[in-house]
């Protein structure tokens, strides 16, 4: 009797895992310096008076978790190189200052239905126990301590040591001689001043994020030729590296959930401006570069179920090559097969429904191909619906990769550059 009890035991742990449904709702990672920024830490860059400046030292991880008592959750970090896959270098990713094991959350307001615990802190934490030694790519999971292999949810952030200086202009660039929407460019010039301590030989590779699009980088590397690319190959103390295929888009659509005389908690919400149109050939209002602004305190603080419509002319929807995607800051500008809207051929729109915390946030649609092998939306069209204009205002932000010769070698983030245009 007493070795069958042993044989089942383990058998009803796992079951009872299952069976507990933990959710985590609205995770955001963001810069200190502030919500609507992305989340990048700079080091040893310097204010305009040449003082340090610290207020972008730190990144921010806030999330919400639905579960009927505290979740027993750790966050453990990875460096990564430069193409988002874990760092496979023991002396690279620290072991001892690698994860946080101990989460202090606050309970949600009475009243509040849709989450129980509030976690927010800053990394680099405090205490030293969260650190990143080495400049880079990073991931983070959110996992469960009773079983290490169920994650909850994942986010990326950027890690720059400001070794270099990075020069950079942007020109609006008509592609051809036609004045067709989508021959409207933006034109990027890069140029990187070496300094001695690094090897100009393994400096070939920028990465641009346009606003908050993390998922999706513009990338100029010396050993990938391309058609709109350009890279300076001869040693000096500087290097070039030149794009002009940068499609300005539109300004983002928003979505404001704070007022809660217009939008009560515990109702559904359908959007008081009405339905969503295609927006191909006329510019959107002022938004803010992809970020949102979350009431992350008090009774309001709830989360609200918003449905979101598109209207498109059954002609032109039948042209449309893929499915229709909803981004935003919600979903981390990356949509999933959660994120497809569907046809409701009675009304004639198009229509998703997504849980929001009240807050404001920046969004627009997309078209794409969800690949099923590898779980992902794929090929996505960012101007159909929505347009693309030289007046668009983008946040461009440029990271120099090293790739670093000790160790066996690893890539290293060792310049940053924000343009706006």
């Amino acid at each position: 009797m007493l070795r069958l009890l042993l044989i089942l035991c383990p058998l009803l742990i796992n079951f009872s895992i299952a069976q507990d449904k933990i959710e985590i709702k609205g995770l955001r990672v963001y810069s200190y310096e502030g919500e609507i920024y992305p989340p990048i830490i700079v080091r040893y860059d310097t204010l305009w008076n040449g003082e340090p400046n610290t207020a972008n030292d730190y990144i921010v991880i806030e999330f919400d978790v639905k579960y009927k008592k505290v979740p027993d959750l750790g966050i453990r970090f990875y460096h990564c190189d430069r193409n988002w896959r874990k760092t496979e270098n023991v002396f690279v990713q620290s072991f001892f200052h690698s994860q946080t094991l101990f989460l202090n959350y606050i309970t949600a307001e009475k009243g509040i239905r849709e989450y129980n615990f509030h976690f927010k802190n800053i990394f680099p934490d405090n205490d030293n126990i969260v650190q990143f030694p080495y400049s880079g790519n990073y991931i983070f999971e959110i996992y469960d301590k009773r079983a290490d292999s169920i994650v909850y949810a994942t986010g990326r952030f950027i890690v720059v040591d400001q070794l270099t200086n990075i020069n950079a202009k942007l020109n609006k660039v008509l592609l051809g001689e036609e004045a067709n929407f989508r021959n409207y460019v933006n034109e990027i010039d890069i140029e990187v001043e070496i300094p001695d301590s690094l090897n100009w030989h393994y400096i070939t590779t920028v990465d641009i994020y346009e606003n908050w699009k993390i998922h999706y980088p513009y990338r100029i590397d010396f050993n990938e030729r391309k058609n709109y690319t350009f890279v300076s190959g001869f040693p000096a103390n500087s290097r070039i590296f030149k794009i002009w295929n940068i499609l300005p888009g539109n300004e983002y659509r928003q979505i404001d959930l704070r007022n809660e005389k217009i939008y009560p908690n515990g109702q559904p919400v359908v959007p008081i401006s009405g339905i969503d149109k295609i927006r191909k050939f006329w510019q959107g209002g002022q938004d803010m570069n992809g970020g949102c602004m979350i009431v992350d305190e008090g009774m309001y603080s709830e989360y609200l179920e918003v449905m979101f419509r598109l209207e498109i002319d059954p002609e032109a929807g039948k042209k449309l090559k893929g499915d229709i995607y909803i981004v935003g800051c919600f979903n981390n500008w990356k949509p999933t097969i959660d994120d497809m809207l569907k046809y409701d051929a009675l009304r004639n729109y198009y229509f998703v429904k997504k849980w929001l915390k009240r807050g404001i946030y920046d969004y627009q649609y997309v078209i794409g191909y969800f690949d099923k092998a590898k779980n992902d939306v794929v090929v996505l069209d960012w101007i159909e619906l929505e347009g693309n204009d030289w007046k668009t205002g983008n946040l461009y932000q440029i990271v120099v990769y090293y790739r670093d010769p000790n160790f066996g070698g690893f890539d290293r983030i060792i310049g940053f550059k924000k343009i706006e245009g």
